[in-house]
């Protein structure tokens, strides 16, 4: 055998070596240092934190893999998978307490579990991490359907964190948290609802405000929806059965987009109160007035309908009126129309089965001539409209 041939054979052999001691060390369990690494996490996080398994890899960057991690007595925060990247190779046996990252894999994290993390105060500096990241949070709160999102943190010089980053899966929300002597908070929507509420959604909007350990205060948000502008306030209160309160001033929502083949034209204006519950099995509230203008009600034209005829349309030059939702029933009163000579009032409900009772007067005046009549409408609230029907009373 040539020198060149054993020269090549002694590069391969030490080679493989390398790649055996690379995988070894990745199969290699480290449970030994389970506690050094339990004790350092408590101090960090100030509650108890368990580990079931811990292992190292070298590639492609050198990290901790904690497994089965569990933090708090009660596990407030549980993570099947966590990755801990030291600042350098040297760092992994060091003992060294700088950490370049912390990555959380797929964490579940209860409401006691959520404060600790937004409003906790740790002193500890031991172990020092300045960027934390986390994929496919789950937030396990009763009677709260909150789909997975990723948060990304950056943590100050004393340990806490002083921004946070959190995205769905869709990226159609997203909200920014900054530290501070107040804490303050941004939302983007795109094509969502807000977060923690199932409904209204959203085409786009922003929303900005401050938050502490009892509440969230949005003070100002802009959202565009159904071809109109919707701006207004918010507060939620952390507690039991908490919702979303505040108020809402709409303009120019465009009626065809809201009611598709019952009402045409029409720009709506109007000011309300709501509510919108975290518990999603309870439903939104709502209170306020309305007006439309220069809208069309599609089916009827009550002048042809004073004669006994039907079908048509009606062009209003306003409909005006208040509305209140309260579970699934909506309440319309006070609605006024005038179409000129035309005048129509009354009120109307629709019931948790989506079906609607109205009552109408329908006043024609043609100086010498005057009609009138009372109205009944009934049948299913849904599109395209085509089964409501008046009827005379």
């Amino acid at each position: 055998m040539s020198p060149s041939t054993q020269g090549r054979l002694l590069v391969a052999a030490q080679f493989a070596l390398v790649i055996a001691i690379v995988v070894l060390m990745n199969v290699i369990s480290f449970d030994s240092r389970i506690p050094e690494f339990e004790k350092a996490a408590s101090a960090k996080f100030q509650q108890p934190v368990k580990i079931k398994a811990l292992h190292v890899s070298y590639l492609p960057k050198p990290q901790w893999r904690l497994e089965g991690v569990t933090i708090g007595a009660e596990g407030q925060i549980t993570d099947a998978r966590v990755i801990a990247v030291p600042m350098s190779y040297s760092a992994l046996f060091s003992g060294s307490g700088m950490l370049e990252s912390l990555q959380f894999e797929a964490p579940v994290i209860n409401a006691e579990g959520l404060r600790w993390l937004l409003f906790g105060k740790s002193q500890e500096r031991s172990l020092a991490v300045h960027y934390v990241s986390a994929t496919r949070i789950r937030l396990d709160i009763p009677n709260m359907s909150i789909p997975a999102f990723d948060a990304t943190l950056d943590v100050g010089d004393d340990g806490n964190w002083e921004k946070i980053g959190i995205t769905d899966a869709e990226g159609k929300v997203t909200l920014q948290l900054a530290a501070g002597k107040t804490k303050r908070l941004e939302i983007k929507l795109d094509k969502s609802a807000l977060p923690l509420v199932a409904s209204p959604v959203f085409d786009d909007l922003t929303a900005s405000g401050t938050f502490d350990s009892r509440r969230v205060h949005i003070e100002k948000f802009e959202a565009f929806s159904h071809g109109g502008t919707l701006k207004g306030n918010a507060m939620l209160q952390w507690a039991e059965g908490a919702s979303l309160d505040g108020e809402v001033t709409s303009n120019s929502i465009n009626m065809t987009r809201i009611l598709p083949g019952l009402m045409e034209n029409g720009r709506l204006d109007g000011k309300a109160s709501f509510a919108l519950p975290l518990d999603s099995k309870v439903p939104p509230r709502l209170n306020g007035s309305f007006s439309i203008d220069k809208g069309t009600l599609s089916g009827i034209d009550f002048g042809r309908w004073l004669k006994g005829e039907s079908g048509g349309e009606t062009k209003f030059n306003k409909l005006s009126g208040n509305i209140m939702q309260q579970k699934d029933r909506i309440q319309l009163t006070q609605l006024s129309g005038d179409a000129g000579k035309l005048t129509v009032k009354g009120s109307a409900t629709i019931d948790e089965q989506g079906k609607v009772n109205g009552h109408f007067s329908v006043d024609l005046n043609l100086g010498v001539e005057r009609r009138h009549a009372d109205a009944i409408l009934s049948g299913p609230f849904k599109t395209p409209f085509k089964e409501l029907k008046w009827d005379r009373r």
